[in-house]
């Protein structure tokens, strides 16, 4: 279900603003693209959880921390590379 949030999120932004805003802007694959982008940002943040939690041994509050702002950096970098 995150996934597919993910997906129509960066498809939803894709290209959003003025038609001269981005290089995203006037083209027919900028939501493809966008959810493409929300799936990678998806990915990363699953996968460094999965590699956090195996290597401290489980959820702790420092875990749930670090997926958080990985995830939140992912976005960024999605997001910019979106701009």
């Amino acid at each position: 279900m995150t996934a597919v949030l993910c997906a129509v999120a960066g498809a939803g932004l894709a290209g959003a603003g003025p038609a001269d805003a981005g290089w995203l802007a006037d083209r027919w694959w900028g939501p493809v693209v966008g959810a493409a982008a929300g799936l990678l940002a998806y990915a990363a943040a699953a996968g460094f959880g999965r590699h956090v939690v195996r290597r401290f041994g489980g959820v702790n509050g420092d875990v749930l921390g670090a997926v958080i702002e990985a995830g939140t950096a992912a976005a960024l970098v999605a997001a910019v590379l979106l701009a």
